[in-house]
C-alpha cells in the first residue's frame, strides 16, 4: 500500500508505503522493509548492501596483501586507511582498493550470491582524512567495482 501522510506545518504531506497482511483477521504492516533503485526503465527491488570498513578489516588487509604491496599495507598499519595520494610510495591505486575489498567482502560475506551489491566506505587519506565509497558487485564469484 502506498499513501500520501499529512505531516504538517512547513512540510505538508509525504509518500509512504509499506506491505501489509492480514493475520487473524487484522491488517498487519511488514517489520521488514523493501528497498527499490531504478535501472534506467523501471523501479525494481534493491538489495545493495552499505557496509564501513572496521579496524579488523584493515588488518585483515595488511595480513593478506603486505608481502604484494609493502609500502602501502605499511602506511595503512600505521594510519588505518588507504593512501589515495597518487605518485607516493604507500598509494592505493583503485585496482589495489578493489583488491583489498576483495579480501574483505570475502571474509564478511563468503556465501554471497551472484549479483550481491554493496557499497563499501572506506577512510583514505588525500592530504586530510576522509572517506570514499566504492560499489561492489559479486559477478562470477568474483567482487567487482561497479
Amino acid at each position: 500500500m502506498i499513501y500520501r501522510f499529512f505531516i504538517g506545518g512547513n512540510i505538508g504531506t509525504v509518500t509512504k508505503g509499506n506491505l501489509y497482511t492480514v493475520i487473524n483477521g487484522v491488517w498487519v504492516p511488514s517489520i521488514s522493509s523493501l528497498q527499490l533503485g531504478h535501472n534506467g526503465t523501471t523501479w525494481v527491488p534493491d538489495n545493495t548492501i552499505r557496509y564501513t570498513l572496521t579496524g579488523a578489516d584493515y588488518g585483515a588487509i595488511v595480513s593478506a596483501l603486505s608481502g604484494t604491496y609493502l609500502d602501502a599495507t605499511s602506511s595503512m598499519d600505521n594510519f588505518g586507511n588507504f593512501d589515495r595520494r597518487s605518485g607516493g610510495d604507500a598509494y592505493w591505486s583503485d585496482d589495489m582498493v578493489v583488491e583489498a575489498l576483495n579480501i574483505v567482502l570475502n571474509i564478511i560475506d563468503s556465501s554471497a550470491a551472484e549479483e550481491q551489491k554493496y557499497v563499501v566506505t572506506f577512510d583514505v587519506f588525500t592530504g586530510s582524512s576522509g572517506t570514499e565509497d566504492f560499489a561492489m558487485i559479486k559477478i562470477g564469484g568474483e567482487w567487482v567495482r561497479q
